[in-house]
């Protein structure tokens, strides 16, 4: 079975980010996957300094926040689950963070620790049917960037604010099947 990583993005516990995530989850520890989420949003995370002191001093960064526990989380996990709700056409700023703070690693672990790694990109929205271009371009671009096997994108859209009704059950379907095919994709 697989070591899973989430980093969420939502702002909300109960949002719509949190709905599709328990629908993925529920699917990946069904069959036996072992999932450790980061809730971003209630983490101080800074962002990167461009400082070139990646690696320095036995650490991936000289920054001390919540990377020193996610980077351990990143290096065990076998597929990284990216999830957020879609602000402006991308991603929230606390998983754009975290995303660029993994430049760390990407310095410093050889290739082939990075590139036998597998991604999920889950979002949601409150526009049904849409997915905006940047968001998917650059998880593309991240994803050739890092060497990963992308094993889908989920899309789904629900209320704006409030408790979290994700009204397409297509995408918490899809998100519980990507969750439950894990097992036998790695």
């Amino acid at each position: 079975m697989s070591q899973i990583l989430i980093l969420n993005g939502g702002p909300r516990q109960n949002g719509n980010t949190a709905e599709l995530l328990r629908a993925f989850r529920e699917g990946a520890e069904k069959e036996g996957n072992t999932v450790q989420e980061f809730d971003l949003q209630s983490l101080p995370l800074h962002g990167c300094l461009s400082c070139g002191q990646c690696g320095k001093n036995g650490r991936p960064c000289i920054q001390q926040d919540a990377m020193e526990e996610i980077y351990p989380a990143f290096q065990k996990a076998e597929v990284i689950v990216l999830a957020s709700p879609v602000y402006f056409a991308f991603v929230t700023g606390p998983l754009l963070t975290a995303v660029n703070r993994l430049f760390a690693l990407w310095q410093t672990l050889p290739p082939e620790q990075l590139q036998s790694k597998q991604s999920v990109l889950l979002l949601t929205a409150n526009q049904p049917g849409w997915c905006p271009d940047p968001v998917n371009w650059y998880h593309r671009l991240f994803t050739q960037a890092m060497g990963w096997k992308d094993l889908g994108v989920v899309y789904g859209h629900g209320s704006l604010y409030g408790k979290g009704k994700v009204e397409d059950p297509e995408s918490t379907a899809a998100a519980r099947k990507i969750g439950e095919a894990i097992g036998s994709r790695c």
